[in-house]
C-alpha cells in the first residue's frame, strides 16, 4: 500500500510537524507502508530534489509556493507514484497561507481517475488561509472544503476534538490521536558534564525554555528573562537555557534585554539542537517554563517532552485545559504571563521541596502512554478502514 504525506516543511527543516511526520512515516515504513513525502523545493533553489532513505521512504521536494499554478505538480506526483492515501500535514503557515492545500480534497474528488485516493487530512490548528474577504477567525471558514471533503479527519489535541465532533457531516469520519514528544529520553545523562559545559555551578537553579522562538513579542520569552531579574533581586541563583531555534533578529533583543538588566551571563541560547542534545539539556535542568499563547490546549510537542523527562514544569492556564493536566499535580499552573505570576511559580517550585518531588514524578506517569507505538497503531487503524 502507497501512502504519501504531504507537509509544507520537512527534515533537515527546524519544524516540530516535519519531525512529527519524519517519525510517523518511520514507523508507518516499518509496519510495511510505501511511504513518500510530498514537500516544499528547498530555500535557495529552483528545481525539485528527489531523494530516497535507507528506510524506503522517498522524498520528494517540488512544491515552490503551494498556490494554485502547484496543483498540477501535486496532482502528478501522486499519480506517477500511484498513491493509494494522501495525508495532509495541514498548518497554514507551512503553506504559505494559501487555500490551494484547503482545496486539494474537493479537487481531487473531481477528478474521476482519482477516486480510488483517499485523503486524510491530520489538524494541526484550526486556522485557514489569510485572504481580504474572510479576516481573522473567519478564516477557520476556509477549513470546510478540507475537512468535508476528505475521508478521514485527525485532530490532534482534546480541544479541536470537541469543537469538531458535533458537526453531522463530520462525525464518523474525526478521530483523536494526540501528540506525543519528537525527543526521544537519553538514558545515564552526565548531568554534571552538561552544566560544566555552560559554566552552571552546582548550587544555581537551571531553568529552562523548550522551543522555537518564532515571534518574540508573543511567546513570552521577554516576560521569562525579567522574571528571571526579578528572582536574582530576591537572592535566588537562577540561570536560564532557551533550547531551540532563533533568528537573529530575536536572538539580538534577548541578549540586549538580558544585557539592560545586568544578567546576560544568566541568559543562555542555544540555538536549534539534535533531539539528543535536547533531551541532555532537559535532563540536566530543575525547572521547565513552557508559556504558550493558546495556553494548555495540549497540541504542544515541547510542553510533552520536558514532562517525559520530569522536569517539573510550569504552564500558562488560558482557555480550555485536557484533563491530562492535573494542576500541583503534574504540572504548576500560573494564571497571567507577567514577569511577576512567572517568578511567583518558579519561586514555589524552588522553596516546596515535596511539590518539585511530586510534579517530577507524576509528570512522567501522566505522559507515560503517550508514544509513538500508539500514534502509529491509531493512524494504522484510520488507514486501514478507509483502504478496504
Amino acid at each position: 500500500m502507497r501512502i504519501m504525506f504531504i507537509t509544507g516543511k520537512y527534515p533537515p527543516e527546524e519544524c516540530g510537524i516535519g519531525d512529527y511526520t519524519q517519525r510517523l512515516a518511520q514507523k508507518l515504513s516499518r509496519s510495511g507502508y510505501q511511504v513518500v513525502i510530498l514537500t516544499s523545493v528547498p530555500q535557495k533553489r529552483q528545481s525539485a530534489i528527489n531523494e530516497r532513505q535507507n528506510n524506503g521512504i522517498e522524498i520528494i521536494r517540488a512544491i515552490p509556493q503551494w498556490d494554485f499554478k502547484d496543483y498540477q505538480v501535486v496532482l502528478n506526483e501522486i499519480l506517477k507514484n500511484k498513491i493509494d492515501l494522501v495525508n495532509i500535514q495541514f498548518q497554514i503557515s507551512f503553506f504559505n497561507y494559501h487555500p490551494m492545500v484547503t482545496l486539494l480534497p474537493f479537487f481531487l474528488k473531481l477528478r474521476r481517475h482519482t477516486n480510488r485516493i483517499r485523503v486524510v487530512v491530520t489538524l494541526h490548528e484550526l486556522a485557514g488561509p489569510v485572504t481580504w474577504f474572510f479576516p481573522g477567525q473567519l478564516r477557520r471558514l476556509w477549513l470546510l472544503p478540507l475537512i468535508f471533503w476528505a475521508d478521514a479527519v485527525i485532530v490532534t489535541n482534546e480541544r479541536d476534538f470537541f469543537l469538531l465532533h458535533n458537526l453531522p457531516f463530520l462525525k464518523r469520519r474525526i478521530h483523536y490521536i494526540p501528540l506525543v514528544s519528537n525527543i526521544d529520553v537519553e538514558e545515564n545523562i552526565d548531568k554534571q558534564a552538561v552544566r560544566r559545559r555552560f559554566g552552571i555551578n552546582d548550587d544555581e537553579i537551571l531553568l529552562l525554555r523548550f522551543g522555537f522562538i518564532n515571534n518574540i513579542h508573543v511567546n513570552f520569552v521577554l516576560e521569562l528573562i525579567q522574571a528571571i531579574n526579578k528572582l536574582w533581586k530576591k537572592g535566588h541563583k537562577v540561570r536560564l537555557i532557551l533550547v531551540g531555534g532563533v533568528d537573529s533578529k530575536d536572538s539580538s533583543i534577548v541578549l540586549s534585554l538580558a544585557n539592560s538588566l545586568g544578567i546576560a551571563e544568566q541568559v543562555i541560547l542555544t540555538g536549534y539542537c539534535s533531539g539528543q542534545e535536547v533531551s541532555q539539556y532537559l535532563g540536566s535542568a530543575d525547572i521547565a517554563v513552557q508559556l504558550y499563547p493558546d495556553g494548555m490546549c495540549g497540541s504542544r510537542t515541547t510542553l510533552l517532552a520536558t514532562m517525559a523527562h520530569g522536569l517539573p514544569t510550569i504552564g500558562l492556564k488560558r482557555g480550555y485545559v485536557p484533563a491530562l493536566f492535573v494542576n500541583r499535580e503534574n504540572i504548576l499552573f500560573v494564571l497571567r504571563s507577567t514577569p511577576e505570576h512567572i517568578a511567583k511559580g518558579i519561586e514555589e517550585i524552588i522553596l516546596d521541596e515535596a511539590l518539585r518531588e511530586r510534579l517530577r514524578r507524576k509528570s512522567i506517569q501522566a505522559v507515560r502512554g503517550f508514544n509513538w507505538e500508539m500514534v502509529s497503531k491509531q493512524t494504522n487503524q484510520v488507514y486501514a478502514e478507509l483502504l478496504k
